[in-house]
């Protein structure tokens, strides 16, 4: 049997999350939207740590030891994902959340978003340390940085999006 890598089991645990929620936790849709809705927005905090440590080297290229940060390139970009997180965050909240619910739906869905359901905070430290694993072993450790370039991480709708 192959041996489970631990990005595949966090990623199983992390999906298991709104499963269980929904079978045990009485989930309403709106907290599995907005649980990946919210993943949406830790995981372009930390493309911006990406943009603002990449120097676009090219592959065998010497690389110089001193960093240069890309300061405009990392604010434009987190200032963009926060303005599009806020824009569907509205359509997520209003229709999803509270017209798409019925009322004790509604107030669990507000509970949600004030951090107060504690499996949906489950889900989103999984979140966060997933990535902060994966910047670290993959874009710090391995020295990616040199090599990825700002734009590779600066596209202003991906799939998580639409």
């Amino acid at each position: 049997m192959p041996k489970l890598s631990p990005e595949v089991a966090v990623t199983i645990v992390f999906n298991l999350v709104p499963i269980i929620g929904v079978a045990y936790y009485d989930w309403a849709p709106f907290e599995m939207f907005w649980l990946f809705w919210m993943e949406t927005l830790i995981i372009a905090f930390f493309n911006t740590i990406r943009i603002l440590f990449s120097q676009g080297y090219e592959a065998g290229q010497p690389t110089d030891s001193s960093l240069q940060l890309n300061y405009i390139a990392a604010i434009k970009y987190l200032v963009l994902r926060i303005v599009i997180f806020l824009f569907y965050a509205i359509f997520i909240i209003v229709f999803i959340g509270i017209l798409g619910s019925s009322d004790s739906n509604g107030i669990r869905a507000l509970g949600a978003i004030a951090f107060q359901n504690k499996l949906f905070n489950l889900a989103l430290l999984i979140i966060f340390c997933s990535q902060s694993y994966y910047i670290t072993r993959y874009f710090f450790m391995n020295r990616a940085y040199y090599y990825s370039r700002p734009s590779e991480y600066a596209g202003i709708f991906d799939g998580r999006q639409i």
